[in-house]
């Protein structure tokens, strides 16, 4: 029996060896693109580190990497070629993975990848100048293989708003084909942030979580979301779209309890997703009983923490300190329209004003200039003569600026129900 345990030690150790071996024996493929350098829409400053810190990790992983940065249309859609290619010749076993960091919009629910030297006046150009997302998981689906994954690290806010009719925050949700996983940075139609350090939240947790030993794919993002939550206080969820079947992937396999092939496919979706679309959907609200509620039916989610605050916060009588919500605001000589400062109180009369920073218009005189440019209670002044504005002192000091230089209208850039738009009001000499 003795002579036994040695060779049975040596059998289970060969076993584990060659198991991990064979989750890794896949080949593996990606690129990373990192935008950062736009001359046009302004520099962003983490994408080009974001990349960088992808490839290093990704290449730690036995991924072959393709790398760029700072890269415009034509080179970004040859390097989406050439990984296609490459993917395509790995063979069906193989294991791709794309990774974008930088400008994203979209428009008419497709999203768009931005590349630097664009020259985008209107939505129209966007097709022209700018890279689809389904122009890169269209080619990665093309090559056959047996999984896909899709990270991008680009909603952030829409550069172009002030030019579009329609300015929509982050990016449109899309359906993931058989085989792959679609990782967002926050969740579709948010905005992301870049971070103050060196690199964004989401792809700092990111190559944390996947150089974790014994993570399946959908555990690893699940380690990035409960970390960039953290981080952000809850500002920022990030949220995977998942057709993923057949055996688990780990990006680095652990011991041989986590490395070990499950070949059961995931019937449905992990239970954490609706604890998210909950939220996600009462995150902003005032009304007690939805974060009540959310508790109750979601104790384990990490969410209970910031719905216990939010609730505690509801529960506190308002204060005094907080100025009094103003149903005429402040009058600005030359304009027929009063304003007032974004407060909590204005936030909560004006849903508009809830995601915009500037001056709400309170009231509109009947029948004056204002109110024939459709300018109306609730829209809120995001610009007077192309400068932000977010003090009533500043906002009467550009008006008279104007009236001082014998200038007969103004130029305000406005949001009403959240899209932009630019009006030019007669001045008030009187």
């Amino acid at each position: 029996m003795r002579l036994l345990r040695p060779a049975l030690f040596f059998f289970v150790f060969v076993f584990v060896i060659g198991t991990a071996s064979a989750v890794l024996a896949e080949k593996r493929v990606a690129l990373v693109i990192g935008n950062g350098a736009y001359p046009s829409i302004g520099r962003l400053g983490n994408p080009p580190n974001d990349a960088k810190l992808m490839a290093r990790t990704l290449r730690q992983l036995g991924f072959s990497v393709i790398e760029r940065i700072n890269v415009n249309q034509k080179n970004m859609k040859k390097a989406i070629k050439a990984f296609g290619d490459q993917l395509a010749n790995a063979g069906k076993d193989a294991v791709g993975l794309f990774y974008y960091a930088g400008h994203g919009v979209q428009v008419g629910g497709t999203n768009y990848l931005i590349p630097v030297n664009v020259d985008i006046q209107d939505e129209g150009d966007v097709d022209i100048e700018a890279v689809s997302a389904n122009t890169v998981q269209n080619g990665m689906a093309f090559a056959g293989n047996r999984l896909n994954i899709i990270i991008m690290d680009a909603c952030r806010n829409n550069p172009f708003k002030r030019s579009f009719r329609s300015a929509t925050r982050g990016l449109s949700r899309m359906d993931a084909t058989k085989g792959t996983l679609i990782a967002y940075a926050t969740s579709p139609g948010d905005v992301a942030a870049d971070g103050k350090g060196k690199n964004s939240p989401y792809t700092q947790a990111l190559s944390q979580a996947l150089l974790t030993p014994g993570l399946t794919v959908e555990r690893a993002f699940k380690k990035v979301r409960n970390s960039v939550v953290t981080v952000t206080k809850g500002k920022q969820v990030p949220w995977e779209a998942s057709s993923l079947t057949g055996a688990d992937f780990y990006f680095l396999p652990g011991s041989s309890k986590t490395a070990v092939v499950t070949p059961k496919p995931q019937l449905k979706p992990a239970p954490q997703q609706a604890d998210i679309v909950a939220w996600q959907s009462i995150q902003n609200s005032s009304n007690l009983r939805d974060f009540e509620t959310f508790m109750r039916a979601f104790p384990n989610s990490p969410f209970v923490g910031f719905a216990r605050n939010r609730l505690s916060t509801l529960k506190k009588p308002q204060t005094a300190s907080l100025p009094p919500p103003s149903s005429t605001g402040s009058m600005i000589r030359g304009l027929d329209f009063s304003v007032s400062t974004i407060t909590p109180q204005m936030r909560r009369k004006y849903p508009n004003a809830e995601k915009e920073n500037g001056l709400v218009i309170t009231s509109v005189i009947p029948k004056g200039v204002s109110q024939d440019k459709g300018i109306s209670e609730g829209d809120v002044i995001v610009e007077i003569s192309q400068e932000a504005v977010t003090t009533i002192g500043h906002a009467r000091s550009l008006v008279k600026k104007s009236i001082d230089a014998g200038r007969k209208r103004i130029l305000l850039l406005l949001s009403k129900e959240g899209v932009l738009r630019f009006v030019a009001v007669r001045l008030n000499r009187k």
